[in-house]
């Protein structure tokens, strides 16, 4: 598991680029503010492929051998790519998910962290205890 943080310059204003799934699609469908991605989340067809979701990835990381658990993460890797929709919280784009296409920042930083030494229970009180991180919302991703 890993957590993804959300800070915030302002994030009331900020709007941000929606793109359908798959990852691979660049044509935004629309811009949104955070208030609806948060909707978009507790959706019931977005709990379903996520619990599929965490069901591989307990699925693999319970296999011993070591070909069978790399095909497995191969799969998870690319159902999440398939299933998942996708947003730049970095800010709003024109018609493609490019650099050159950046029309406005957002004012929004999404922090992902993996790999950290430590819990993500203590990072995470030590990023709450941090006078200068200020966190909008914390997301708990499979």
């Amino acid at each position: 598991m890993e957590y993804n943080f959300i800070i915030a310059g302002n994030p009331l204003k900020a709007e941000i680029s929606f793109y359908q799934h798959p990852i691979t699609n660049t044509k935004k469908m629309r811009n949104v503010n955070l208030k609806c991605i948060a909707e978009m989340i507790k959706q019931p067809d977005n709990e379903k492929i996520t619990k599929e979701l965490r069901k591989r990835k307990i699925t693999f990381d319970n296999t011993e051998d070591i070909k069978e658990r790399n095909r497995l993460k191969e799969e998870y890797r690319k159902f999440k790519a398939l299933v998942f929709d996708c947003v730049t919280f970095s800010g709003c784009f024109g018609a493609n998910r490019t650099d050159a296409e950046l029309i406005m920042h957002s004012g929004l930083v999404c922090l992902d962290f993996d790999h950290v030494g430590y819990t993500l229970a203590s990072l995470k009180e030590r990023l709450i205890e941090d006078k200068f991180f200020k966190a909008l919302f914390w997301i708990l991703c499979p």
